[in-house]
């Protein structure tokens, strides 16, 4: 069986967002910034009326958003990306949520059941880069993320971040969301989407199942 490399993984999202991101001069820069700003901000609204709709009926990763970070960060480490994800809750009536945003192209979105305190759903928006080395980042950052969610090792000990599994659905996912502008995959009883929007940015959402 042909074994999927981080490279082709990196080819394929370069494909989905570079193509559209070529000579984006620093204003360009500063307004995708805000527009990154803006679509979470939005993001954060969707989440807070799905939460009301949706409060009792709640399930979650059973993980706390402290140890979420703390794995993520762990991953952002071993990929040598110098940055952190630091936790600073927004509480809410049905659910709490956290927002970080890392650089000028990716935010992240957490959104935590009240009562237990636990991740319940992220959402991560990555807008089109303004290279290849800084979409290898983007990309890096959302599996960062969702490696995360899974755990740190596999059964045999392999480090989950750096599994064939986890390079395959990151790769599956991408493929995907190329050809419609939509896609999904399940790995773990964790539900993974992505949907591309008119300009190239891509919101992923990782959310538990049943």
């Amino acid at each position: 069986m042909k074994v999927l490399s981080t490279s082709s993984v990196i080819y394929v999202f370069n494909s989905v967002v570079v193509s559209r991101s070529h000579n984006i001069s620093p204003p360009q820069r500063s307004a995708i910034r805000a527009r990154l700003t803006t679509l979470l901000f939005g993001i954060t609204l969707l989440f807070c009326l799905a939460t009301t709709s949706y409060a009792g009926n709640t399930i979650s990763f059973k993980l706390s958003p402290q140890t979420f970070a703390d794995r993520m960060n762990a991953n952002l480490a071993m990929l040598n990306i110098p940055l952190t994800l630091t936790i600073n809750l927004d509480k809410g009536k049905y659910a709490d949520d956290f927002q970080h945003i890392f650089n000028e192209h990716v935010g992240l979105i957490g959104t935590i059941e009240t009562k237990s305190q636990h991740l319940s759903e992220i959402a991560i928006l990555s807008a089109a880069a303004d290279s290849p080395e800084a979409t290898r980042v983007n990309l890096q950052i959302v599996t960062a993320a969702f490696s995360a969610l899974l755990g740190e090792k596999t059964p045999s000990g392999e480090s989950i971040l750096k599994s064939n599994k986890m390079t395959e659905m990151m790769l599956g996912l991408l493929q995907d969301c190329q050809a419609s502008g939509k896609s999904a995959r399940e790995l773990e009883n964790v539900r993974f989407t992505a949907r591309k929007n008119k300009d190239a940015d891509i919101v992923f959402v990782a959310e538990p199942v049943r």
